[in-house]
């Protein structure tokens, strides 16, 4: 967690031990510490902002399959694991 020089400013990566990965941009601050099991309609992860490059408040929100930039990570459509409810409970990365 915490500010990364990029326009993602603020962010929070989770892992979810099956290969995927949330990741979540632009926050005011981050609520959680590496190691911390985070759990779904529990854990504040972080509080809204605009960090980085963003020119308002929002969260900025990506799923990956595998660690988020590393060299054959990828984006994922995020909509069907999160209607599932496949991520959490998770360990924060």
């Amino acid at each position: 967690a915490g500010w990364k020089s990029n326009c993602g400013g603020t962010q929070v990566w989770i892992s979810h031990g099956n290969g995927l990965y949330s990741a979540y941009y632009h926050l005011r601050s981050e609520s959680v510490s590496k190691g911390q099991l985070v759990t779904a309609q529990v854990t504040r992860i972080g509080r809204v902002g605009s960090s980085g490059c963003a020119t308002g408040p929002h969260v900025h929100v990506e799923v990956w399959r595998g660690f988020p930039w590393a060299s054959g990570s990828y984006r994922v459509r995020p909509w069907a694991f999160i209607d599932s409810g496949t991520f959490l409970p998770s360990r924060y990365r």
